[in-house]
């Protein structure tokens, strides 16, 4: 084989290599279906404040609710709090289903290193349907060498307490390869460049 085809053939490999590495970052437990009750695998509570659980169906004011994705969801009553460990690079999008209910001012949070969070941003819909929220990060993470999470919380006055909930499901982050497609693409034009000489040559 002629060495540009070969050199060619090799950086393909490459950059398809990169491509494949380039999936979805997977969160632990995103769609809330492993673990049972206040157990939820893969997600950290915040100590002090009501304790969320999940479950495959509420029933909530002669109203019945499953889950968005799968089968089953994250029900946080007001104030309790769960987050993910995860990392994520700029241009990544975090996308996640979301329902209130009652006076309930959900949040989705950031926490880009450590345990304090940096960025609240408040959800909102109409109460009792079910929501799909994306949000692409602006901000690298890491820099500190600390862990960084994202996180839920609901805010109510108290008097809805018993009342207000958050219900979160399918949560997952992506990562879109478009460098490597443009480089793959490029790759294929120089390969039939490449070949189209090697024929001309012969």
């Amino acid at each position: 084989m002629n060495n540009w085809l070969k050199r060619i053939a090799f950086a393909s490999g490459l950059l398809c290599s990169a491509t494949a590495l380039a999936s979805p970052i997977n969160i632990t437990n995103g769609g809330f279906e492993a673990g049972q009750g206040n157990d939820i695998s893969g997600w950290f509570h915040e100590v002090g404040h009501q304790v969320a659980y999940t479950t495959n169906q509420l029933i909530h004011n002669g109203t019945r609710y499953t889950a968005a994705e799968g089968n089953r969801f994250a029900v946080l009553p007001a104030h309790a709090s769960i987050r993910a460990e995860t990392n994520w690079k700029v241009g990544d999008t975090i996308s996640f289903k979301w329902l209130a209910l009652e006076a309930i001012d959900p949040t989705f949070q950031l926490f880009e290193n450590g345990l304090i969070v940096t960025k609240s941003i408040d959800l909102t819909g109409a109460t009792g349907t079910w929501h799909e929220f994306s949000y692409t990060f602006e901000d690298a993470v890491g820099q500190n060498n600390l862990p960084s999470f994202i996180g839920f919380q609901g805010f109510a006055d108290n008097v809805y307490l018993d009342q207000s909930l958050l219900l979160v499901d399918d949560v997952k982050i992506t990562r879109i390869s478009v460098p490597a497609t443009f480089g793959l693409a490029l790759l294929g034009l120089g390969y039939l460049v490449a070949r189209q000489r090697l024929l001309s040559s012969t």
